[in-house]
C-alpha cells in the first residue's frame, strides 16, 4: 500500500470506526432505525429491496418462501413506525434480517454448514453468510425462456407479482449486485415487457429487448463484484480516494466542500451494499442522489431531468450521468500548488487538506484520466513535497513537479497506444505478444489460464481502442484492472509467485504500473522440454485455422515455460519450424510418419535452440 499512503492522510473521517460512531449517533436521533429507513423508502420499495436481501443470502429460496420472511420484517417496520418500543424495533437493520434467517427451522438441510453462521455475533455472523453466496450456482437451474404470449398475460394479470419474480430472479443469480441496481432493471424490464406486448412481433421484440437486458446485468455484477474486492482489499481510505477523484471529474464545477462529502457518503455507502446491507444501500443511495439534486447549482445543471424523475430511475439516471463540462476559467493547476512559494506553509497547516484539494482540483481539470492515474499522480506530488519542504529552496525543489507529472502522463499515454498499435496488427498477433509477456511473468499459470487472460485483455483492446482520444485511458486502465482483480482473486487460493502476489496487494493505484513492469520470475524452475508438447493429435492437419492457431498460442506458452528467459529470436526460430514441420508434413499422405520424423528433428533442435539438455 505504498503507493496510496497519500490516502490515507486525505481523510480526516474516514475510519471504520468513524462510521460505527455516524451510526451510533444517527440511530441515538432515530431510535428505530428500521422505521426511519421504512419511513424513507415507502413501503413498497421498502419491500422490493428486502425481496433482494433475502433472495441474495437465501439462494435456494422459492419466490413464495421468501415472500413469507418479507411479510415479517414488513410488519415490523410498520409496527416500530407507530411504536419506536416496541421489542426488536432498536435492532440493526442487517440484524432483523439475519436473526430472521437464523430462525428459518430447516436452515441446516437446505445450506448446510452456513447455517453454523447463526452461532457467530455480528459483524462476523454477516461475513460469514456473505462467504457462502455463490456466482452461477448449480442449484439453480438455466432461465427457460416462456411463450411471448404467456409474459404479457402475466404481465397484466398482476403486474406486482409478475415483477416481483424478476427482482428475485435477478437477486438470487446476481448476489453481489447492489439493490439500486436490481429495482432500476427491474423498471427496465416493466417498460421492455410493456413496449413488446402492444407490438405485433412481441417475441423478436422481447428478445431484442431482454438480451440487451441480461447484458447489461452481466456487466453491472462484474463492476459491482469488482467495487466489493478492490473494498475489501485495499481499504476504505483507498476506495474513498478513488471515488473522490471519479466525482471531482464529474462535477468539475461543485465546490472541495461537496464533492469531499459527497465522496465520502458514496463510499460508505458502497460498503453497505458489499456487506449485503441492502435497505440502507437503497436508502443512503437515495438520500445522496436527493442531496445532489437539491443543489444542482451547486454541482450540475445537466441533472435536472434525472431529478424529476421517480426515485428508483432518478438514483440510475444520476448514477449513469455523462461528466459535466468543466468549468472554463479553471486558472492552471501550477499557481497554486507548484508557483506559490508557500506551498510547504500551507502543507504543514493542513496537510490532510491540502493534499484532498490537490487530488480535487487536479482531477476536476483531467476527464480524460483514469482514477487510479490521478491517485499515482497524486503520490507522485506528495512524495516530491515530503522530499523538498525538508530543502532549503523548497520552491525551487517542488517546481520540478510538472515535469514528473507529464513524464508520468506520457508514459501512460504511450502504452496505451502501443496496445492499440499492436491490436491493429490483428486479434492473432496481440495474443502471440501479450501471452509472450505474461507467461515470463507468471509461468506458474496454467496454460488455459493463461490464454483466457490474453483473450479478455483483447477484449478491453477492442472497447477501448474505438474510444475517442479523451476516454482511452480510463476505459482500458478501468477493464484491465478489472481482469487483473480476476486473476488476484484467484491467486489468493492458487498462489502464482511473490512478485504477481505483491502487485495483487500493494497498491490499488499502481497494481496495472505494477503488473506491466513486471520482469521473468527468477525463482521459477521450469519442467523439462516435453515431446507431447509437439503433438496436437490426428486432426492437425484438417482442423480449421482457428484451432491451428490456438494450438500454436498453447506451443508459445509451453515453450516460455520451459525457458522464461528465452529471447524473441530464439522463440520465432522454434515457432517457425513447428510451422514448416506442419506445412510440410500435411501434404504428405501418411501425416503420422512425417510428423513422427519431423517431430523428432524439431524437439533436437528446440533444445539445441534454448541450450537445455534432455
Amino acid at each position: 500500500m505504498k503507493c496510496i499512503a497519500l490516502i490515507s492522510l486525505i481523510f480526516l473521517l474516514t475510519s471504520a470506526a468513524s462510521r460505527d460512531l455516524k451510526r451510533f449517533a444517527r440511530e441515538a436521533e432515530h431510535k428505530s432505525e428500521i422505521a426511519r429507513r421504512f419511513n424513507n423508502l415507502k413501503e413498497e420499495t421498502f419491500e422490493a429491496v428486502a425481496l433482494i436481501t433475502f433472495a441474495q443470502y437465501l439462494q435456494k429460496c422459492s419466490y413464495e418462501s421468501l415472500n413469507k420472511l418479507v411479510k415479517v420484517v414488513v410488519d415490523l417496520a410498520h409496527t416500530c413506525v407507530a411504536n419506536v418500543d416496541a421489542p426488536g424495533c432498536t435492532k440493526s437493520v442487517p440484524a432483523i434480517f439475519l436473526d430472521e434467517i437464523c430462525q428459518i427451522e430447516t436452515l441446516h438441510d437446505s445450506y448446510g454448514a452456513m447455517a453454523d453462521c447463526c452461532a457467530k455475533a455480528d459483524p462476523e455472523r454477516n461475513q460469514c453468510f456473505l462467504s457462502f453466496r455463490t456466482t452461477n450456482p448449480s442449484f439453480i437451474k438455466p432461465y427457460e425462456k416462456p411463450e411471448p404470449e404467456a409474459v404479457c398475460r402475466e404481465f397484466r394479470e398482476d403486474k406486482q407479482s409478475f415483477l416481483g419474480h424478476y427482482i428475485y430472479r435477478a437477486a438470487r443469480r446476481f448476489p453481489f449486485v447492489y439493490a439500486p441496481t436490481i429495482l432500476a432493471l427491474s423498471i427496465d424490464y416493466e417498460h421492455a415487457v410493456e413496449t413488446c406486448c402492444a407490438r405485433t412481433d412481441i417475441g423478436a421484440c422481447l428478445d431484442e429487448k431482454v438480451t440487451a437486458l441480461k447484458d447489461r446485468t452481466r456487466q453491472v455484477y462484474k463492476i459491482h463484484r469488482y467495487n466489493c474486492r478492490v473494498l475489501k482489499t485495499f481499504g476504505e481510505r483507498s476506495f474513498q480516494a478513488d471515488t473522490l477523484a471519479l466525482i471531482s471529474q464529474k462535477y468539475p464545477k461543485a465546490p472541495f466542500a461537496e464533492i469531499f462529502k459527497t465522496a465520502k457518503d458514496i463510499s460508505d455507502e458502497h460498503k453497505e451494499c458489499c456487506d449485503g446491507d441492502m435497505v440502507e444501500c437503497m436508502d443512503d443511495r437515495a438520500q445522496i442522489v436527493e442531496h445532489i439534486c437539491s443543489n444542482q447549482e451547486a454541482f450540475s445543471s445537466t441533472i435536472r431531468e434525472c431529478c424529476e424523475k421517480p426515485l428508483v430511475e432518478k438514483c440510475q439516471c444520476v448514477v449513469e450521468a455523462e461528466f459535466d463540462d468543466k468549468p472554463a476559467d479553471l486558472p492552471p493547476i501550477a499557481e497554486k500548488y507548484i508557483q506559490d512559494p508557500d506551498v510547504c506553509k500551507h502543507v504543514e497547516e493542513g496537510h490532510n487538506k491540502f493534499m484532498g484539494e490537490f487530488l480535487y482540483d487536479y482531477s476536476r481539470r483531467h476527464q480524460e484520466f483514469s482514477t487510479p492515474m490521478l491517485l499515482r499522480l497524486a503520490k507522485k506530488y506528495e512524495d516530491l513535497l515530503e522530499k523538498c519542504c525538508k530543502t532549503e529552496n523548497s520552491s525551487q525543489c517542488y517546481g520540478k513537479a510538472e515535469e514528473e507529472f507529464q513524464n508520468h502522463i506520457q508514459e501512460t499515454e504511450n502504452l496505451i497506444k502501443a496496445n492499440c498499435d499492436l491490436l491493429k496488427q490483428g486479434e492473432f498477433e496481440f495474443l502471440q505478444v501479450v501471452l509472450t509477456r505474461y507467461t515470463k511473468k507468471m509461468p506458474q499459470v496454467p496454460t488455459e489460464t493463461l490464454l483466457e487472460v490474453a483473450k479478455k485483455m483483447i477484449l478491453v483492446g477492442v472497447k477501448c481502442c474505438q474510444e475517442p482520444e479523451n476516454r482511452r485511458i480510463p476505459c482500458g486502465e478501468g477493464y484491465l484492472d478489472m481482469v487483473f482483480q480476476e486473476m488476484c482473486e484467484t491467486q489468493k487460493t492458487i498462489p502464482v509467485n511473490d512478485q504477481v502476489a505483491h502487485c495483487c496487494s500493494a497498491s490499488y493505484a499502481n497494481r496495472i504500473p505494477c503488473f506491466t513492469k513486471l520482469g521473468v520470475d527468477e525463482n521459477y524452475v521450469p519442467p523439462p522440454l516435453n515431446p507431447d508438447m509437439f503433438d496436437f493429435g490426428e486432426n492437425l492437419c484438417s482442423d480449421p485455422l482457428a484451432t491451428q492457431q490456438e494450438n500454436q498460442l498453447k506451443l508459445l506458452v509451453n515453450l516460455i515455460k520451459r525457458k522464461p528467459t528465452m529471447t524473441d529470436e530464439q522463440l520465432k526460430k522454434i515457432i517457425a519450424g513447428f510451422k514448416e514441420m506442419v506445412d510440410k508434413c500435411c501434404k504428405k499422405e501418411d501425416h503420422d510418419t512425417c510428423f513422427g520424423e519431423e517431430g523428432g528433428k524439431l524437439i533436437v533442435e528446440s533444445r539445441a535452440i534454448l541450450g537445455i539438455g534432455v
